[in-house]
C-alpha cells in the first residue's frame, strides 16, 4: 500500500474548497489526460471492485479537523470549565493581569469548541482516549505551553465584482455579484493512500493540477499551487481502535458503523472539463448529503476504507460519471469518562 502526505503551497487565492471528492474529480481528469481514457476507466473499475485510492481533504500544515464529539454529562461540562479556568488563571498570573472570571472560562470553552482545526499534537495526545474532555485538556496544555491562541490558519474574504458586457467590454449597470476567496500564509496538507497508483504518479498529478489551477476561476489564475514536499504518511492513530474519524467527505455504506457524532452538509457536485459543455450545458450532478471531515464513528469493523464510488449521479452519462464518497479513516478509540462506548 502506497501512502504519503503531500504538502502544497498556494500561489494564489482559491474559490473552491479543497474537499476530497473535488480533489478526486480533478485527479480523475488529469489521470485521463496523462494516461488515456481507457486507463481511467480501468482505475475506476478497480476501485469499484475493492481497490483502494484514498484522498483526504486539505488541511493547514500541522493541523487536523476537530473531532465532532458530544459533552455527555453535566459533570463533564463542569470539568471542562474547571480545566479552562485553571489554565487561564495560570496564564493570567504570568501576565500580571486581572483574574479570569467564570464567565470568561465559559466563553473560552465555547470558542474552543468552535475551532475548525486542531494542532496534530492535540489529536495525537487524545487519540487513545478520544473525548471532549481529553481534547480540552490537551488544548489547555497547548495554550499554556505556547502562550498563544490557536488560529484557524485559513483566511477568507468576500469581494464585490461587477459583470462585464461582452459586446461593449464595459461594466453592466446594476449587475454586481460577490465572490468569496480563500488564502493561507503557510502550506496545506493532503493525505494519500492507494494500492492502485504510486506516490510518484500521485505527486505528478497534483503538480499538474496546481499548474492548471484548482476549482472555480482556474482559467483566471485562481487555485494555483506548487508541491514543495512529499513526506511519508505518519498520522496519529489509536493502538486499539473502536472507531474512526474521517479526514474526507464521506457517504457510508450500510453497516459501515454502529453510531457516531457528525456534521453534515448538502453537496452540489458538478462534472468538469469538456463534460460540462455536453448535454446542453447541464453540468450538475445530483445533490447529496455528506459527512464532513472530523465526523467520528463507532464501529467493530476496522478497515482500510469505508464508503464507495456512487453511480447514477449524472444520468445523462449513464454510469460513466461517479461520485467519490470514500472516508479517509483515522483510527481512534472513543472514550467516555471511565467507561468506553464500544467494546
Amino acid at each position: 500500500m502506497e501512502a504519503a502526505e503531500v504538502l502544497v503551497k498556494p500561489l494564489s487565492s482559491w474559490l473552491t474548497d479543497f474537499q476530497s471528492d473535488t480533489l478526486f474529480g480533478h485527479l480523475a481528469w488529469m489521470y485521463r489526460y496523462m494516461k488515456g481514457e481507457s486507463k481511467l476507466e480501468e482505475l475506476l473499475n478497480q476501485m469499484s471492485r475493492g481497490g483502494t485510492l484514498l484522498i483526504s481533504s486539505a488541511f493547514p500544515e500541522g493541523f487536523l479537523p476537530r473531532p465532532v464529539l458530544p459533552i455527555t454529562s453535566v459533570e463533564e461540562k463542569r470539568q471542562i470549565i474547571s480545566e479552562l479556568k485553571s489554565t487561564l488563571s495560570q496564564l493570567n498570573s504570568e501576565q500580571n493581569s486581572k483574574p479570569y472570571r467564570r464567565q470568561t472560562a465559559i466563553a473560552k470553552a465555547k470558542k474552543l469548541r468552535k475551532l475548525k482545526y486542531l494542532p496534530e499534537s492535540v489529536i495525537q495526545a487524545s487519540v487513545n482516549q478520544l473525548s471532549e474532555l481529553n481534547i480540552t485538556k490537551q488544548l489547555c496544555k497547548h495554550l499554556f505551553e505556547q502562550d498563544q491562541e490557536i488560529d484557524k490558519k485559513i483566511t477568507s474574504c468576500t469581494n464585490l465584482k461587477v459583470s462585464i458586457d461582452r459586446r461593449t467590454m464595459t461594466a453592466r449597470e446594476g449587475l454586481l455579484y460577490s465572490q468569496k476567496e480563500f488564502w493561507i500564509s503557510g502550506r496545506l496538507r493532503i493525505f494519500f493512500k492507494s494500492n492502485l497508483i504510486d506516490v510518484e504518479t500521485f505527486k505528478e498529478i497534483i503538480e499538474n493540477i496546481g499548474r492548471f489551477g484548482f476549482g472555480k476561476k482556474a482559467s483566471s489564475g485562481k487555485g494555483c499551487f506548487a508541491v514543495p514536499e512529499v513526506k511519508p504518511l505518519n498520522l496519529p492513530e489509536a493502538s486499539e481502535p473502536n472507531g474512526f474519524l474521517t479526514l474526507s467527505n464521506y457517504i457510508p455504506n450500510p453497516g459501515d458503523y454502529q453510531s457516531g457524532w457528525y456534521s453534515i452538509f448538502t453537496k452540489y457536485p458538478k462534472v468538469g472539463a469538456e463534460m460540462a459543455s455536453l448535454n446542453k450545458g447541464y453540468f450538475c450532478k445530483k445533490a447529496m448529503v455528506m459527512y464532513e471531515p472530523g465526523s467520528v464513528f463507532l464501529t467493530d469493523k476496522i478497515q482500510t476504507s469505508y464508503g464507495e464510488l456512487i453511480e447514477g449521479v449524472y444520468p445523462e452519462a449513464n454510469n460513466l460519471v461517479k461520485q467519490y464518497s470514500f472516508a479517509f479513516p483515522l483510527k481512534v478509540r472513543v472514550f467516555n469518562g471511565d467507561e468506553e462506548l464500544l467494546t
